[in-house]
């Protein structure tokens, strides 16, 4: 699709004006805006905004004849002092800046030359949530490496296990690095994570900008260092072996649950990161971060995995110019992989090898244009790979009596992804009616998703008493999705006194890709008070409109690219009879489709009871619409009888006038109508959720720098006929193609919002002792879940997948495991010698309260699937992490 006219002339205009001036700072870098005043709230001749990064590059900005002052900077922690001449100075010794903020600061000049002046009263004017982890969290707790932006979602207070904030986290919530997206465009899952101790700040906001690209969940911005005012950074270590792990689950539990005793257990593990950082010249700094993580399970499979990761920085500043530019290569190797689901019916020497790569890159800068007028522009380019492949090339066997798989595991999958976003904005500075700062830009985004497989050999048997039966034929499939963005955007945020901002805006995204095209249009208002003088009491508000993003899963039905499988019997002379064959459709799309989008309100304050005493408090409301998902307008549907979990009947539906040919078409569901057999309607889908939730934290500073303590309490409703889990979050699904699944005891709470969470987390240096311990404490009410039966394919003569096949026999979520409660701790000590190089040794130690809580269980109801063995309704199928710990040691330069 060519780009629309508009954001084609403002990208060309951008680009240039771009170019032919010096590089500036990075366009998802933060804004500083202020005001300094005297006692008798008068503007100082002269005063200046002093801010330096930690690699010691300094940025200026002079305050004009009413005070007011702005600045763009690069993402991280800066040292900030605010000086006029004849007035005390004023200055903050830590403000983290996260990707696309805009902070105002409200500065009070006072007489003398003491060294130490007033506070300076910070305000986040940006729409929305804001919870901040500085350098000292990301360091000192025990968080998981092996997926660091997920260890930060769970820390934030109402976002945990997947519910970010009403939401599935790892669908609605993109995990920026840097400003760069590392979401995998086909379903939102995270392609990359962060080397977690080179991280300098995180930042999770529950609602976006109107400047902000698509996202209905909250965003996670994570800052990686960059710089130093010399050569420094730091080596870690940390490993665990098999013989430091415990597996705390009691011996009847096991006996009960094969399964579960044949999970994937953790084994030895060992990962190393170096992270250097320092200058180059005196405006330049850089930032290097290393990995490499070695893990076997500990199985009787002994995968292994490897994963050596390289992120890399450079930031350059002078004056009000600046630039960022950020680069990842990521890649993950798993050897001898079994997919839990055979590996008791996989024969031996039978394995898969695992690949995964990512390179990424983004680059931005800023720079002033005219008078008050700054430019910005930045491009990022995202590639990625991954393959599953057999070790084997020989066709795989299926016993069809035992189940047992031979000859290999049969399938080889390949992906590729390649996403280009460049975006560009100009912003206008203006003291008239108190300040107003206006942004506007766009951006234009192409992504290619190539999704491939096949059989190995292009055959998979099925036998019979050890002799071929059947026979799969397949010449495999390849789908290239292609998806497209243009957008543009507005933004205002007006300043009519000194401690109030205002900010609105508005964005409209043109998204398409194979024949799905729609148009969100994206209102957005938020307000920030400053209640008193000094801004210790703060009150915000937001509402708007925020699209959802489009995945690959919403349109690749419409593509095709799939080839029949054709079935054979395979008689006692060797010849083959045809019996069965599939026949692929492509998916249309209705006319007039609205995309999906969440309507959200929310309100809090934040409250500064003493210099070490943080209060806050925010309310999150939501609305999911316009759910999208393939349906079958023309079909009629018999009713039947099946009996139910209390032995009463339940009903399913049959489709009576299927035809092979028949295709799907892609539209919004709610509201849609099933006829039965002789025209009347059998019941009307509702498709949407409601979300509200209440989250309070307290922030401790501990006196004579011994640490923090965090505490935050979130409760939460999350209730609809969509839930909140990855698969229901990503458009591809069969849930209101059938009656079946759509129609009964589909409304109802949803799994994964935690109706409580508990969240306790800090650092602490123990008295007398050189010990430092830092904890997390979190307990959250369990999952909730319901009893279902899934149907064959014969039975209700439907294509579906299992999704729409599947009846809930109870209302959504009737049932609830029991809360999770985990504390875990990291205990480190520094070594007594090598202070200027100084050697610290840690062990963390995971679930010290050896909690046996089962997290997931088989939902299928005790009367049985159509097809298959039976399985035992609610037998455990995971349980939270065992007791285990690691050690490490980090050296620091």
């Amino acid at each position: 699709m060519p780009m629309p006219s508009p954001v084609r002339t403002l990208a060309v205009i951008l680009l240039a004006l771009c170019w032919a001036r010096s590089v500036g700072a990075d366009a998802t870098g933060a804004v500083l805006i202020g005001r300094v005043l005297t006692p008798d709230a008068a503007a100082p001749r002269q005063a200046r905004m002093i801010a330096i990064d930690e690699a010691g590059v300094v940025t200026e900005a002079t305050a004009g004849p009413d005070g007011t002052f702005r600045a763009g900077l690069p993402a991280g922690t800066y040292a900030v002092e605010v000086v006029a001449n004849g007035w005390r100075s004023a200055r903050l010794r830590a403000l983290v800046l996260l990707p696309g903020e805009m902070v105002r600061l409200d500065v009070r000049l006072h007489d003398g030359d003491a060294q130490t002046g007033p506070p300076i009263g910070v305000t986040r004017t940006s729409a929305g949530i804001t919870f901040s982890l500085g350098p000292a969290a990301l360091s000192e707790l025990p968080l998981d490496r092996t997926d660091a932006g997920a260890a930060i979602l769970d820390l934030t207070p109402g976002v945990a296990r997947g519910a970010a904030f009403g939401t599935a986290a790892d669908v609605g919530t993109p995990r920026r690095l840097d400003g760069l997206d590392l979401s995998d465009p086909l379903d939102g899952r995270p392609w990359t994570s962060v080397i977690l101790p080179a991280a300098t700040a995180a930042g999770v906001r529950a609602a976006v900008g109107a400047d902000e690209r698509d996202g209905s969940g909250a965003v996670l911005d994570v800052v990686t260092r960059a710089g130093g005012a010399a050569l420094r950074g730091a080596i870690d270590v940390v490993g665990g072996g098999q013989a430091w792990t415990r597996e705390t689950l009691p011996d009847d539990l096991l006996a009960a649950n094969p399964r579960l005793a044949d999970r994937d257990r953790v084994g030895r593990s060992v990962r190393a990161a170096g992270i250097f950082s320092g200058p180059l010249r005196p405006h330049l700094g850089f930032g290097l971060a290393v990995e490499h993580a070695d893990d076997v399970r500990a199985d009787r499979i002994g995968a292994t995995t490897r994963a050596p990761r390289v992120h890399g920085r450079l930031a350059w500043a002078s004056g009000e110019r600046s630039a960022n530019v950020v680069g990842f290569v990521d890649r993950r190797s798993t050897t001898r992989d079994v997919p839990f689901a055979v590996r008791d019916t996989a024969a031996p020497g039978i394995d898969n090898e695992r690949t995964i790569s990512t390179i990424a890159s983004r680059a931005g800068w800023q720079s002033p244009l005219r008078g008050r007028i700054r430019l910005s522009a930045s491009i990022e380019v995202l590639h990625g790979a991954r393959e599953l492949r057999p070790t084997t090339d020989v066709a795989a066997r299926e016993d069809a009596v035992t189940g047992v798989i031979s000859g290999s595991l049969g399938l080889v999958q390949q992906g590729e992804r390649t996403r280009t976003i460049a975006s560009g904005a100009i912003d206008w500075r203006t003291a008239l009616a108190g300040g107003h700062d206006i942004r506007a830009g766009g951006d234009v985004e192409r992504t290619q998703v190539t999704e491939s497989a096949s059989f190995v050999g292009g055959e998979f048997f099925h036998d019979v008493a050890g002799r071929a039966d059947t026979v799969d034929v397949w010449s495999g499939s390849r789908r290239e999705t292609p998806l497209r963005r243009a957008s543009l955007f507005v933004t205002d945020t007006w300043t009519p006194g000194r401690r109030l901002a205002i900010q609105a805006g508005v964005r409209a995204a043109r998204v398409s890709g194979g024949a799905y095209a729609a148009t969100s249009v994206q209102p957005r208002v938020g307000a920030t008070l400053a209640v008193d003088q000094a801004a210790r009491l703060v009150v915000r508000a937001t509402a708007g409109v925020v699209a959802d993003p489009l995945y690959a899963s919403h349109v690749d039905r419409t593509v095709g690219g799939d080839t029949p499988v054709v079935t054979y019997q395979i008689l006692g002379d060797g010849r083959r009879v045809e019996i069965d064959r599939t026949v692929p459709t492509v998916a249309g799309v209705a006319s007039g489709i609205r995309h999906p989008q969440v309507r959200e309100i929310s309100a809090g304050a934040d409250l500064r009871l003493a210099r070490s005493v943080q209060v806050g408090g925010t309310i999150v409301a939501r609305r999911f619409l316009d759910t999208i998902d393939t349906t079958y307008p023309g079909a009629r549907w018999l009713t039947l009888a099946r009996p139910g979990l209390d032995g009463g009947p339940v009903s399913i539906y049959r489709w009576l006038n299927r035809r092979a040919d028949d295709a799907p078409t892609i539209v919004n569901v709610d509201g849609i109508s099933y006829a039965g057999t002789d025209g009347p309607s059998l019941g009307v889908a509702a498709a949407g959720r409601d979300y509200i939730g209440v989250v309070g934290h307290v922030e401790l500073t501990l006196p004579r720098d011994r640490g923090s303590i965090v505490v935050a309490i979130a409760s939460a409703r999350n209730r609809g006929t969509v839930d909140d889990t990855h698969d229901a979050g990503i458009g591809r699904s069969d849930r209101f193609a059938s009656p079946t699944a759509a129609l009964a005891n589909a409304d109802g709470p949803s799994a994964l919002t935690p109706e409580l969470e508990v969240t306790v987390f800090g650092t602490t240096r123990l008295p007398l002792v050189p010990v430092r311990v830092s904890g997390i404490y979190q307990r959250q009410t369990g999952v909730r879940y319901a009893a279902l039966r899934t149907f064959s394919a014969a039975t209700l003569n439907v294509p579906f997948d299992v999704d729409g096949r599947t009846l809930l026999l109870e209302p959504r979520g009737t049932r609830r495991l029991d809360p999770i409660d985990e504390l875990t701790l990291r205990i480190a000590s520094t070594l007594p010698f090598g202070k200027r190089r100084p050697l610290e040794v840690y062990a963390d130690v995971f679930n010290v309260l050896r909690r046996t809580t089962v997290t997931a269980v088989e939902a299928g109801s005790p009367i049985g699937v159509s097809s298959g063995a039976p399985v035992v309704f609610e037998t455990p199928i995971d349980v939270q992490r065992p007791f285990r710990i690691l050690a490490g040691a980090r050296l620091k330069f």
